[in-house]
């Protein structure tokens, strides 16, 4: 199918798979692999250890990117090289570390080939998964990844495991790079043990490297590289008919990759071979693309028809509902079971959201809490120098300090309750994401007048999560974020820490001129803010918070229940505002059903390869 029908096509499975309040596992993989194949494809370069896969890498892009060693070839683990956009390399090393997760290392070109080489990093001693160097290339710009694979007995069995991880779902294209003393038996034995693998492994070309001609006259290497080709073109296509692997006679090459490596001059290098050169880069990103798009059009086939199938039987459903053809009572009893499941999933669910991201919120609140105890403190402790320097405190003086203060107490509150609303925030968008999983997930089972947008929508005006609507830190988390063990403050939670009466007896104080009094006000007020304002874990300031969000969990999950109760039981009484929704949802899946009818018939249409 053409690359701009299958582009229009992915858009359209994105607006017909939200009609369905569950999309289908099947549905749901087969959309983001299509998705990824049509957007980004890897070419793999295997062979042997020595066989110049990272000399033919480096040809390619046109610059020295490729870990090579000349003692002891062989890399410990793939590298992936994609489009990056600096035209300077950079380059990254994924590794495992000692406690079993995974690190991204960011290093130089010497500290990348000692990670990667063999030499360096004997057996992978290391725990090298992958190497990844990014830089702006032509080659890449189309979303082309380019994959340099260790030999064949290069990898560890964790390693292997890791780079079939990496590129599952993506649109797989090898070429096949072997010595030139490679015997004829030895590379036949290699091509049929890919065409007979379970992996559609798909080929974009076989390449000889006749890297060491030297027993031959420089004049005489052109007319053997030809002869050489002709041989394993001739050899190969008989074992393999039909286009197996996607293979064609014009895809055979016999280089000799010195006369390519980056930075050499090639401008004595034959024309024949030159020509070779260019056709091979040219049928590398013809292949990519081509096999790249046979791939998404066979996953969209797939996808397509499951999705019909799925809209078919939520018509159905629909429609039953609507018409009254299930009985009230069995209804009744489907609402109340999948009310329960839909609550105690969205309960596990904001739990796991409350503590997965608890860390990182109260980090960026811990930031800004000790930032303004600070300034305040500092402040304090310049007036306390101040007044300690005065023979007594007049009343002017007394009122100068008096709103110095609280202009600082006004404006740390303002800065730590800042961080705590794009805190709650963020929070607020996590609960507002299980919130229309969980309606979804009700209404598979139960049809509602009213099925919310699937999760992940923007926040940016504002997030819902069941009847809570997040616009301001007033309106949203005065309801849901304070009331509660914290209830009865003003502002926010800083206003229960900064109370305005602590600094109405040093005012009094300084008012009737008592300097003494005064500088053990300023002192007891800095014990107060240090004491208040504790970002110390399970301290004054974090223990109300961490509180206060588990107390939106357990409100969460009661108020969705009742939500989830109020309207079951207007589907299963048939109001009638509900049967008109649910009449217009089914219309809306007969429309797009009629739309991907004539979709599925060019698919269909569409050959394997």
């Amino acid at each position: 199918m053409p690359e701009r029908s299958l582009g229009e096509l992915l858009d359209q499975l994105d607006t017909w798979v939200i009609l369905l309040p569950v999309v289908p596992e099947p549905v749901r993989a087969g959309t983001v692999a299509a998705r990824r194949a049509y957007e980004r494809g890897h070419l793999v370069v295997a062979g042997a250890e020595g066989a110049g896969k990272s000399t033919l890498i480096n040809a390619m892009l046109g610059a020295d990117v490729a870990p090579i060693s000349a003692y002891d070839p062989g890399t410990v683990a793939p590298v992936h090289f994609r489009y990056g956009t600096d035209p300077t390399p950079a380059y990254r090393v994924v590794h495992r570390t000692k406690g079993g997760g995974q690190a991204t290392a960011e290093v130089d070109r010497a500290g990348f080939d000692r990670w990667l080489l063999q030499e360096h990093n004997h057996d992978n001693e290391r725990g090298v998964l992958r190497g990844e160097v990014l830089l702006d290339h032509p080659l890449l710009r189309d979303g082309l990844q380019l994959v340099d694979l260790p030999g064949v007995h290069g990898v560890s069995p964790e390693v292997a495991a890791e780079t079939r991880a990496h590129l599952a779902g993506t649109a797989f294209t090898a070429v096949l790079l072997t010595p030139g003393r490679t015997s004829m038996a030895t590379l036949v034995g290699i091509v049929e043990e890919l065409r007979e693998s379970r992996h559609d492994v798909r080929l974009a070309a076989v390449v000889s490297n006749e890297f060491d001609p030297t027993p031959l006259r420089p004049e005489n290497i052109e007319n053997h590289l030809l002869l050489r080709r002709r041989a394993v073109r001739e050899l190969l296509l008989r074992r393999l008919p039909d286009g197996a692997l996607g293979l064609t006679a014009d895809d055979v090459f016999v280089l000799h990759l010195p006369t390519f490596a980056a930075g050499a001059d090639r401008s004595a290098a034959a024309p024949e071979l030159l020509g070779q050169w260019k056709a091979f880069n040219e049928a590398v990103v013809r292949h990519v693309r081509h096999n790249g798009l046979l791939v998404t059009t066979g996953l969209c086939r797939r996808v397509v028809h499951e999705l019909d199938a799925a809209l078919a039987d939520r018509a159905a459903l629909l429609a039953d509902v609507a018409a009254g053809r299930i009985d009230t009572a069995d209804l009744r009893d489907r609402a109340v079971r999948a009310r329960a499941s839909a609550v105690a999933r969205a309960r596990e669910a904001a739990r796991r959201a409350e503590q997965d991201s608890r860390a990182a919120a109260w980090r960026s609140i811990k930031l800004v809490a000790e930032r303004e105890v600070k300034t305040v403190t500092d402040l304090l402790d310049r007036i306390e120098s101040r007044v300690s320097g005065l023979l007594n405190l007049p009343v002017p003086e007394a009122e100068r300090i008096e709103k110095e203060i609280r202009a600082a107490l006004d404006s740390a509150q303002k800065a730590i309750d800042k961080a705590l609303v794009a805190a709650d925030r963020e929070f607020a968008a996590l609960l507002a994401d299980i919130h229309r999983a969980a309606i979804r997930q009700f209404a598979a089972e139960v049809p509602v007048a009213q099925m919310p947008p699937p999760p992940g929508v923007s926040a940016a005006e504002g997030v819902s999560a069941g009847s809570y609507r997040f616009d301001t830190f007033v309106q949203g988390v005065r309801e849901l974020f304070v009331d509660g063990t914290l209830g009865g403050f003003v502002t926010g939670l800083v206003a229960v820490a900064m109370p305005a009466t602590w600094v109405f007896s040093l005012v009094h104080y300084g008012m009737g001129g008592n300097r003494g009094e005064m500088l053990r006000g300023i002192r007891d007020l800095r014990k107060k803010v240090r004491e208040n304002l504790s970002t110390a874990e399970g301290g004054s300031l974090h223990k109300p918070w961490r509180t206060n969000r588990e107390e939106i969990v357990d409100k969460f999950g009661a108020r969705l229940d009742t939500e989830l109760k109020r309207l079951g039981a207007e589907t299963v009484e048939r109001k009638p505002a509900t049967v008109t929704a649910l009449d217009r949802q089914r219309e809306e899946i007969e429309a797009a059903r009629t739309e991907i009818a004539p979709w599925s018939g060019r698919l269909s249409a569409e050959p394997d390869q």
